[in-house]
């Protein structure tokens, strides 16, 4: 390994699709962030120094302003490594990206890693598609995989390892694998489940959030960490959030990882099997 200093620049991008579509925690913003800052932590002579976060952009282009911001500080001296969870998460125009990866990063002494894929350019080859070779790839994924097994653990032990708080709770400072009650938030948690107990409607709950102007969960946690939100940010309460806070299991005390989406409806899988979806739930 180097014994150069890197300060690194962690790249976090959460496509359009996953935002519409699914709620993929694999792939989710702080899933990410906990993963490559973990990473970060286990590597000698690596300093975290930044985050750039593109919530909701597509990867066919590369006009996006955390993107652009990373750019900057390669270009300023800040950063001098650019980590991301994989490849796609870069960018997914590959004559744009293998631009920036095999030109501009290089020219700027910038070490390029993706950790899922096994890529990283100090083994200074050029073309970034056949990268996943030697001692490179099989380092780096198997460090992934420690990673991913140790969130595993932490699950087992009932510690939280990823995924955002609920609303209502926020991560403890002093233990970020536990949760603390957020005392605003859990007064509107447990106003909402009142209002249900004595029977009013989602539609008129939904009513009386957006009436007295009580922030979303998505926007609240934007505020709480005093950062912009994103374009895709909700500002209204709906019905869908409302049943939403009602049908979280994770209110009863319970903590649940590994869920994985249900599958597509055989009618539109051909070639799917009647094998049924494995859903992991454990709770603490």
């Amino acid at each position: 390994m180097s014994d150069k200093l890197y300060n690194v620049g962690i790249y976090i991008r959460l496509s359009k699709e996953v935002t519409r579509q699914t709620r993929n925690d694999s792939m989710s913003i702080e899933t990410q962030q906990a993963m490559l800052s973990k990473f970060v932590s286990m590597m000698p002579g690596w300093i975290e120094t930044r985050i750039y976060i593109d919530e909701g952009a597509s990867g066919g282009n590369f006009d996006r302003q955390g993107f652009q911001d990373m750019m900057g500080d390669v270009r300023n001296g800040i950063i001098n490594l650019v980590l991301v969870k994989d490849l796609s998460r870069f960018g997914r125009n590959y004559l744009e990206a293998g631009r920036y990866l095999e030109e501009e990063l290089p020219a700027l002494d910038c070490r390029f890693v993706a950790l899922s894929d096994g890529i990283d350019t100090e083994n200074g080859e050029n073309d970034i598609m056949p990268f996943l070779n030697a001692m490179n790839d099989h380092y780096l994924k198997n460090m992934s995989d420690k990673i991913k097994a140790s969130f595993v653990a932490m699950a087992k032990e009932g510690k939280r390892s990823v995924g955002i708080a609920p609303f209502g709770y926020i991560r403890n400072p002093a233990d970020k694998s536990k949760l603390i009650v957020d005392e605003y938030a859990a007064g509107v948690v447990k106003r909402i489940f009142a209002m249900r107990a004595e029977g009013i409607g989602y539609g008129a709950i939904t009513k009386i959030l957006n009436d007295e102007h009580i922030p979303t969960p998505r926007l609240y946690y934007y505020q709480r960490q005093n950062r912009q939100p994103q374009a895709n940010c909700r500002m209204e309460w709906h019905i869908y959030m409302v049943k939403r806070v009602v049908a979280d299991e994770q209110y009863l005390g319970h903590m649940i990882f590994g869920k994985t989406p249900p599958p597509p409806p055989l009618a539109l899988c051909p070639t799917a099997t009647l094998k049924p979806c494995l859903i992991t739930k454990m709770s603490g």
